[in-house]
């Protein structure tokens, strides 16, 4: 091959390289633009600067290491603004982790509830029921007192505010509107900044819970389900720290006959063996205490077949509460409990002895609803 024709070839490749390079520059910023709000990852090893506007043109105001991940709370073209850095970064240079919708919230309805840690039994609960500005969150067993539950309330813009029902002029806040990890929650007199809104975004069934100011996560410390554990906000993606169920505030306000007494002797038998394997005896002598009789029945299974059932989850307080169940040698006996009227119910299980328990969760694909206990 000539020279001439040396020369023509190399920069014919030359302007093939640089067509394909364009190519996947553009392919790239396009795949950027259109992943959305989430959570990425560095990927270039000298890491990513954040900038005060969406384009290099605009000053440096931070940057994010080499693996570290962050939370995209909106984009325009291929760059994402974060949040947790107050500026934006080109998303050329980093890998879509998990697209969480930040900017439009599930759309849950308004209403009064229990905000449940993940499959745990414990709940978010404002710490001692203070009522003042700056009292935490923290996680608690269940008392069902107001101070653990929230009236969620959508903003128009698609937010929510979150509202303790023990001091209903306040809400919940990250304080000092901060954006760091670790960040205290707690309450706060509502006046409509952004660190008192919350998206709610729905993931594997349950909800993450997401400061509209920060980007970050209303997270439980270390994913601790036991008393007095720190509620706060986390930037971790939306992990299993930071996944809650939405349990709604029961309004079936229907009065059972014996109920109030039934309830309160249960009550004095949580954590007690005595009933291991005898639900029915339970919650019978619960009753037969009040003067109400449920039956003749041999089994849990046998006593919701002779009652008229309501197959809702909105039991009232004092209701039974019914579950398919077979036994090891292939008896369908049934489970019985009795409702609290507030989403859970009270029974007595095999090895854990007396519990109380989330109704909507505990086992949906056996429940058998509800009865009257002396119907």
């Amino acid at each position: 091959m000539s020279h001439t024709n040396k020369t023509a070839a190399t920069k014919i490749l030359a302007i093939a390289v640089t067509a394909l390079m364009l190519i996947g520059i553009f392919t790239a910023t396009a795949a950027a633009a259109a992943a959305g709000p989430g959570t990425y990852k560095v990927t270039t090893p000298s890491g990513l600067y954040v900038r005060a506007g969406a384009g290099t043109n605009h000053s440096i105001v931070g940057g994010i290491s080499y693996g570290a991940t962050f939370t995209v709370s909106q984009t325009s073209g291929n760059w994402g603004y974060v949040p947790s850095h107050g500026g934006w970064s080109c998303l050329d240079y980093a890998q879509l982790i998990q697209s969480s919708g930040t900017t439009t919230s599930a759309n849950i309805a308004d209403g009064v509830y229990y905000i449940y840690f993940a499959n745990s039994n414990y709940v978010v609960d404002i710490e001692r029921a203070n009522p003042g500005n700056g009292a935490k969150t923290i996680l608690y067993s269940p008392n069902y007192g107001a101070n653990q539950q929230f009236r969620f309330t959508r903003q128009s813009d698609g937010t929510y505010r979150i509202t303790p029902m023990h001091s209903q002029g306040k809400c919940v806040e990250v304080r000092n509107s901060s954006k760091s990890d670790g960040a205290e929650v707690g309450i706060w007199d509502y006046v409509g900044i952004d660190c008192q809104k919350w998206y709610i975004v729905e993931k594997n069934g349950y909800y993450n819970i997401v400061n509209k100011n920060s980007g970050k996560y209303l997270d439980v410390d270390d994913g601790r389900a036991q008393d007095w554990t720190r509620v706060h906000q986390w930037g971790g993606g939306g992990g299993w720290t930071e996944q809650f169920r939405l349990v709604p505030v029961q309004t079936n306000t229907t009065t059972i006959t014996g109920a109030e007494g039934a309830i309160r002797w249960a009550e004095e038998q949580l954590g007690s063996r005595r009933y291991d394997g005898m639900c029915l005896k339970f919650v019978s002598d619960a009753y037969n205490r009040q003067g109400v009789l449920l039956g003749s029945y041999g089994d849990a299974k046998s006593c919701a077949n002779g009652k008229t059932r309501y197959g809702n989850f909105d039991a009232p307080r004092g209701a039974l509460v019914f579950f398919d169940y077979v036994a090891s040698d292939g008896r369908n006996l049934g489970h019985v409990g009795i409702s609290l009227g507030n989403g859970s119910f009270i029974h007595a299980t095999t090895g854990k002895g007396v519990i109380i328990s989330v109704l909507r969760g505990y086992d949906d694909s056996r429940y058998l609803g509800w009865a009257y206990p002396a119907k």
